[in-house]
């Protein structure tokens, strides 16, 4: 199934929802089939990895299916049971995804001044290019030929080596931002399926 044929499908299966909830879902899922694309999976690979259609819809309806009913079926002292030991798990999962988005701020942190730095040095090779190109015509007008020479060609070099950095800034900055969303949408994948489990 192609991406066209699932959103086509999806929008049939989401009818009884209203316009903008199903509108919304629409958009997230398409969104997620183009960011599995430019990580470089199939069209039809990046539509089946997106889920059934049948637990979309269940989803996007607010139903759970037997995780709720099962829980209703439940004894009051059951459920109180469950609710308290929810409650002292915290003191695992918490820290534990306190820790997990403090590491995923730090890696976006780390990745965002890696950017800033390769532009930065970019475009301090750019300015001292256009400086030197600015001396040479002093160093010509005070009789200094070899200086005015040397001022110029390495304003080319520095040139050069801008326009090349600049080529690689670009080239790794796509790079870092593919692997930061496929991070984030990794752990938001892994976040509702344990949603989902329980």
């Amino acid at each position: 199934m192609n991406k066209n044929e699932f959103l086509y499908e999806l929008s049939g299966r989401l009818d009884h929802l209203p316009e903008e909830e199903a509108l919304k879902t629409i958009n997230y899922y398409s969104e997620m089939i183009d960011d599995r694309i430019e990580d470089g999976e199939s069209e039809e690979a990046a539509v089946s990895a997106i889920g059934s259609i049948d637990d979309i819809v269940l989803e996007a309806s607010g139903q759970t299916g037997e995780p709720k009913s099962s829980f209703a079926k439940l004894s009051r002292g059951t459920k109180a049971l469950i609710i308290v030991l929810i409650i002292l798990s915290a003191v695992i999962w918490v820290p534990v995804a306190a820790a997990i988005f403090g590491i995923l701020i730090g890696i976006a942190a780390t990745v965002i001044s890696i950017i800033i730095s390769l532009f930065a040095v970019v475009l301090s090779f750019a300015l001292s290019a256009v400086g030197l190109v600015a001396v040479t015509p002093i160093y010509i007008y005070l009789g200094k030929p070899f200086l005015a020479a040397l001022a110029f060609s390495a304003a080319l070099i520095l040139a050069g080596l801008a326009i090349v950095l600049f080529i690689i800034s670009v080239f790794v900055t796509k790079k870092l931002w593919r692997f930061v969303r496929f991070l984030f949408r990794k752990t938001v994948e892994i976040i509702k399926r344990k949603g989902r489990a329980k």
